[in-house]
Formats: structure tokens, C-alpha cells, sequence
């Protein structure tokens, strides 16, 4: 039976937000996507370089994400229990990732994850972007809560420990199921030529000059600071300190109201 129809999701029709396709290659790049949902990296990734180039060139792109990433799995008395990098909230966060990518079409799927992944504190985005883009949080979140979302990081789990070669960090990027190290030595700054390299026919956003994608991106002291921070993100996650200052999920249980769509 559908999951869908099991869940009850309601979606309204919205617009794309992305440029309407003016030609159609014969077939599209897939990029898969293993992630965190809250990786500083993955976050900086998909804002900066990720959803800008795929703006660029829907129609030549097939988005994948897996949300899943470091988190380890451990089962007791029949019981599923996540242990995620940045902590408990992050599993929650992958489960409704994974909701949103198994329940919603692709085209709306993209727009939320861009939209949380983007905001400051993804956790607390879920309710305000599912309102954003007509879809009702309760029932994403209902699905990530039962053991659906159980099924869905069961599958993404497994995914993610079939990569060859092994998942060494996020995000970790693959084209066509395929890990290239010369194409993960520069999807941080310069991934549209990545995909461009890739392409047999090239749009005409591959023309773009290097040093304008250079200049929107970001620099290497700005991501050095990133690394830095991430350090100090993670000791304060294992002491559970930043939790304390975080409002409880319990929060974002009504019903989001549809609004009209408004793009990115």
C-alpha cells in the first residue's frame, strides 16, 4: 500500500523555483548526496555550491539525497536506537529528511531540504518550511516518529555502508554512483565545473567563468574558521550543553497552515 495514502499526506500544487527547462538532455547526472543533517560542511555545501548549480540546470540534474552519514545503528530488545555526530537532534533530523525525500516528489523534496538545510538551526525550520511550501509538518513528522522512518534510515543505512570506497566523511558525494577523489578535491568550491565535466551536453551555465563561481563561494581562511568551529560544535554536542538553550520538538506538533507558494 502507499505510504502515502497510509500517512494521509496532503500537498498542494506549487511552482518549481527553479528555471523552466529549455532543453531536455537525453539523460540527467545523478548526484547523490550522503549527508548530516547537521554538518556545518554539508549545510555550506548544499547552500553555497549544491542548490545554486542545480538552479542553474534542473532539467540536467537528478538530485539523490541520503540522509545518514556517520550515524551508528544499535538495536536492543528489538529496539532501534541512533547515535548521531551532532547528537539527537540530528537523528531527528535525518528521520525527517528521509520522510520528506520517500513521501513528497522530488521537485518539492528539494525545495524543503534547501530550505532547512539553509536556515541557521535546521531542527527548529522543519514547521516554517513545510508551511512555506504547502505541506503539512505533522504528518512528515508523524511518519519520521513511527516506524517508517525506522524502515527509511534502515535503507539509507544500508547504502551508505555499500559505498566502495567507504564513506570517509560528509558530505560525500558520488555522479553517477561513482567516488572520485579528483571530483571531491573541489565540490567545495568548484562544483559546477565538476558537473560540468560530467556532462555530454553542456548547458550554457557551463560557461561561466571560474572566477565569478570562485568569487561566490567561499574562502579558504572563511573555511578554515568552519573547521575550527566544527571542533568546538562537537565538544560542546558531547557534553550536551547546546541542547539546553533549544526549545522541545513538542513545539512544532500542529498542523501547518498551507499558505500560497512563495519561492526560494
Amino acid at each position: 500500500m502507499n505510504i502515502l495514502y497510509i500517512l494521509g499526506i496532503f500537498v498542494l500544487p506549487i511552482g518549481t523555483g527553479f528555471p523552466q527547462a529549455t532543453e531536455v538532455p537525453q539523460t540527467k547526472l545523478k548526484v547523490s548526496v550522503y549527508y548530516e543533517t547537521l554538518c556545518p560542511f554539508t549545510k555550506h555545501f548544499m547552500k553555497k555550491q549544491l542548490f545554486p548549480v542545480y538552479a542553474k540546470m534542473p532539467e540536467y540534474l537528478n538530485l539523490d539525497f541520503v540522509p545518514y552519514g556517520n550515524t551508528k545503528t544499535k538495536t536492543r530488545n528489538g529496539t532501534v536506537n541512533y547515535r548521531c555526530p551532532h547528537g539527537r537532534w540530528e537523528c531527528f533530523g535525518n528521520k525527517l529528511h528521509a520522510c520528506v525525500i520517500s513521501l513528497l516528489e522530488p521537485e518539492v523534496s528539494n525545495r524543503l531540504i534547501y530550505c532547512t538545510m539553509t536556515q541557521r538551526w535546521p531542527p527548529t525550520a522543519g514547521p516554517r518550511c513545510a508551511s512555506k511550501h504547502n505541506v503539512s509538518f505533522a504528518l512528515i513528522k508523524h511518519c519520521a516518529e513511527s516506524e517508517v522512518g525506522t524502515l527509511l534510515m534502515r535503507q539509507n543505512e544500508a547504502r551508505t555502508k555499500a559505498l566502495k570506497p567507504t564513506l570517509a566523511g560528509v558530505p560525500w558525494v558520488t555522479i553517477d554512483d561513482v567516488w572520485r577523489k579528483s571530483d571531491d578535491d573541489r565540490i567545495d568550491f568548484h562544483f559546477l565545473e565538476v558537473v560540468c565535466k560530467h556532462l555530454r551536453n553542456r548547458p550554457l551555465a557551463c560557461n561561466q567563468t571560474k572566477s565569478a563561481e570562485t568569487i561566490r563561494d567561499l574562502s579558504n581562511s572563511e573555511l578554515l574558521n568552519l573547521k575550527t568551529f566544527t571542533k568546538l560544535e562537537n565538544t560542546l554536542y558531547s557534553l550536551d550543553l547546546h541542547f539546553k538553550q533549544i526549545p522541545d520538538i513538542s513545539q512544532f506538533q500542529s498542523l501547518a497552515k498551507h499558505k500560497s507558494d512563495q519561492n526560494f
